[in-house]
C-alpha cells in the first residue's frame, strides 16, 4: 500500500507528520503487515486531531503507540518520540468516498496510554474496512504504527501472535526485526571473537594500517573556501571517509598508539574547529567539509580526545543549534556524534559536554547535557529529519552513562556498605533498571523521512556496519566493570536484608535484589551477551557467585535459576572461544 502523508481533518491545523511505507517484501496476502509508521509533531501539548489516508481500503487490526526513546519490537528501525508520558487516545475509521460509510466510527475503546513501557503500547481494533483513520488525543508528539491487511485480502484472526508469521518462514525478518534468540547470541559472540582474535599479530597490523589511513585523510582535509567548494573534492573526501567505517571494529576505534603523523592531525583538527566555529559565516562548502571531517576525527579514540579537548564537540553543537546553517552541515554534525558513540573514548567525550540554555522561550534555564539538548532539538519540526539518528545517539549515551553509574554506585557501596538499602540507593538503582529495560536497536535505522541518506551519506547508513546500541551496552558494561558492580550490589543488598529481622529492611532488600535480577535478565537478552563472559570472565564469575550467595539468603528460586543460567553462559561462551 502506498501511503500519503497524514493530512488535516475538520479544518484543524496539524503539525508535520512523517509516514513510512510498508516494506517492499511484505508477507503474502492475508497476513498482517505495517500499513503506516510515522510521527505527528506539535510545539505544545494540546487537543489534537490527525488523519491517516490510505490510497485503497484496508482492514486495520491493531494500532501501536511507540513510546519516547523506544524502538518498536516488530519494526525496530522505527523509534518513538511520543510525548507526554500519559494521555487518552481515540481511533476512528471510515471510508471517505463511500456515502453510506461517510460517518467515522470508533474502532476500539479509548486507549489510555501511559509510560514508561518497554515496548509499543498496543490496542486491537475492529477489523472494519476503512480508507481513513482519524486519531484524536491530547499530545505533543505521537509515534504510531498501524498494522493490518488490504481490504480485498482474506480476513485474518485479530491476534498479535500471528503478526509476522508467514507461511514457510519468519516474516518478522521482512519487517526489519532483528533476531534475539540464544543461537543468534552465540553467532554474534563467535563473529565478534573471530574479528577480534583472527591472530593478534594480524589484528595489530591491520589496526595500525587502518589508523594510518585515518591520519592521512585528516591531514589532507582542506577547508579552504576555494577547494572546499569544488564538488569533486567533497565527493572524493566523503567516499574515502565513509570507506573507513565498515572495516573498523570497536577495538580498532578504541586503541591507537602515538605516531609521527599526530602533529599533522593536530593542525588539521585546529583548522576544522576554526571553520566550525565560524558557523553560518563560513562558506557552505567549507562548513560541510569541516563537519564531514569531524565525523572522521570522532570515529577513533585518539583524534576524538583531541577534537573534544580543543572544543570540537561544543563547536558541532553550536552548528547544529544555529538556525542559519544548512541541513547538510547539521546532518554531518549529528553523524559525528553517532561516530563518537561507537567507542568508549568518544562516548566519554560526548557525556562530558554541557551547554547553557539561552533561549528565552525555553522552559528551563541553566546548563543541559548533550542528551537533553538533542531531545529538545528533535522535538522541533525543523529537526524532524535528524530525529532517528539523534535518538540513536541518545540511546548510546544512556547505556554508557548507566554502565559508568553502576561502577560509581558500587564504589560508593564499598566505601559505605550501610547505604545498600537507603532510599537514595534504591531510587538510583531503579533509574538504571529503567534504562536497561528499554529495547536496544540492532543497528541505526535508515531514515524514512524528508532526508535521503543517498543524498548526504551516499549509501544506506546500515551498510557502514556501525556498532549497534546493543553492542555499545555490552562493551560499556565490560569496560566499566558493570557485572562486578551488579554482583557487589547484589551481595550488599542480600546480606543487609538477610541478616535483619526488621520487616521493613527485608522488603527493601527484596526490592533491591529484584531490581538487580531484572537488570541481569535484561542483559541476558543482548545479542552481544557473549562478549561479557568471554572478555570479562572474572567479572562474570563474580556476578554468578553473588547470585548463588544471594539465593541462599531466602530470595527464592528465581535468583537460583538466574545464577544457573549465568553459570552456563560463562562455561558455554568460553568453550566457544576455545
Amino acid at each position: 500500500l502506498r501511503l500519503r502523508p497524514a493530512m488535516a481533518v475538520a479544518m484543524m491545523e496539524t503539525g508535520d507528520a512523517e509516514a513510512g511505507q510498508a516494506p517492499a517484501d511484505s508477507p503474502p496476502a492475508a497476513w498482517e503487515r505495517v500499513l503506516f509508521a510515522g510521527t505527528f509533531r506539535r510545539n505544545l501539548v494540546a487537543d489534537q486531531v490527525d488523519e491517516i489516508a490510505f490510497e485503497r481500503p484496508v482492514r486495520v487490526t491493531h494500532v501501536r503507540v511507540v513510546p519516547l526513546y523506544v524502538a518498536d519490537s516488530k519494526v525496530p528501525q522505527f523509534s518513538g518520540f511520543t510525548s507526554p508520558g500519559s494521555f487518552q487516545l481515540d481511533v476512528f475509521g471510515g471510508q471517505w468516498h463511500d456515502a453510506q460509510e461517510s460517518r467515522f466510527r470508533r474502532l476500539c475503546a479509548a486507549l489510555a496510554y501511559s509510560a514508561p513501557v518497554t515496548d509499543s503500547f498496543c490496542v486491537h481494533t475492529e477489523p472494519a474496512v476503512v480508507d481513513r483513520l482519524v486519531i484524536r488525543g491530547r499530545y505533543r508528539t505521537l509515534s504510531l504504527v498501524v498494522v493490518g491487511v488490504a481490504a480485498d485480502e482474506a480476513p485474518v484472526e485479530n491476534c498479535s501472535v500471528l503478526w509476522g508469521k508467514a507461511a514457510g518462514g519468519d516474516a518478522a525478518q521482512s519487517l526489519g526485526a532483528s533476531p534475539s534468540g540464544a543461537e543468534e547470541q552465540e553467532d554474534s559472540a563467535s563473529e565478534a571473537t573471530r574479528r577480534r582474535d583472527d591472530g593478534d599479530g594480524q589484528c595489530d597490523e591491520r589496526r595500525r594500517l587502518l589508523y594510518a589511513k585515518v591520519q592521512q585523510l585528516l591531514s589532507k582535509v582542506d577547508v579552504n573556501a576555494t577547494k572546499a567548494s569544488d564538488p569533486s573534492h567533497y565527493e572524493s573526501l566523503r567516499g574515502e571517509v565513509l570507506s573507513i567505517f565498515p572495516d573498523a571494529t570497536w577495538s580498532d576505534r578504541a586503541q591507537q598508539e602515538a605516531t609521527a603523523e599526530d602533529k599533522k592531525v593536530d593542525r588539521a583538527i585546529d583548522k576544522v574547529i576554526a571553520c566550525l566555529e565560524q558557523g553560518e559565516a563560513a562558506p557552505h562548502g567549507a562548513l560541510r567539509t569541516a563537519a564531514l571531517a569531524s565525523a572522521l576525527a570522532c570515529s577513533f579514540a585518539a583524534p576524538a580526545a583531541k577534537f573534544a579537548k580543543k572544543g570540537g564537540i561544543d563547536a558541532l553543537w553550536r552548528l547544529l543549534r544555529s538556525q542559519a546553517t544548512g541541513m547538510e552541515a547539521k546532518y554531518w554534525a549529528v553523524f559525528s556524534f553517532l561516530a563518537a558513540g561507537c567507542h568508549s573514548m568518544g562516548l566519554a567525550c560526548l557525556s562530558r559536554h554541557s551547554h547553557t540554555i539561552t533561549d528565552e522561550r525555553s522552559i528551563g534555564k541553566g546548563a543541559e547535557n548533550l542528551e537533553q539538548g538533542l531531545l529538545s532539538l528533535c522535538m522541533q519540526p525543523a529537526y524532524a529529519d535528524l530525529a532517528p539518528m539523534a535518538a540513536n545517539v541518545m540511546q548510546r549515551l544512556q547505556v554508557y552513562n548507566a554502565a559508568t553509574a553502576l561502577r560509581d554506585q558500587a564504589k560508593d557501596l564499598a566505601a559505605s556498605p550501610k547505604k545498600a538499602l537507603s532510599d537514595e540507593f534504591l531510587n538510583r538503582l531503579g533509574s538504571l533498571r529503567d534504562i536497561f529495560s528499554q529495547p536496544m536497536g540492532a543497528s541505526v535505522a535508515k531514515s524514512g523521512l524528508g532526508i535521503r541518506e543517498d543524498t548526504f551519506l551516499g549509501q544506506d547508513i546500515r551498510s557502514l556496519g556501525l556498532p549497534s546500541v546493543d553492542e555499545v551496552a555490552a562493551r560499556s558494561l565490560l569496560e566499566a566493570g558493570g557485572m562486578a558492580a551488579l554482583g557487589a550490589m547484589l551481595t550488599a543488598a542480600s546480606k543487609a536484608g538477610g541478616s535483619s529481622d526488621d520487616a521493613r529492611l527485608s522488603r527493601k532488600a527484596d526490592f533491591a535484589v529484584g531490581i538487580v535480577s531484572e537488570m541481569c535478565g535484561r542483559i541476558e537478552q543482548l545479542q552481544h551477551l557473549g562478549l561479557l563472559p568471554v572478555e570479562g570472565r572474572e567479572d562474570a564469575e563474580r556476578l554468578t557467585c553473588a547470585m548463588e550467595e544471594a539465593a541462599l539468603h531466602k530470595f527464592g528460586s528465581d535468583l537460583s535459576n538466574l545464577s544457573k543460567r549465568w553459570r552456563l553462559y560463562v562455561s558455554s561462551f568460553c568453550t566457544l572461544k576455545k
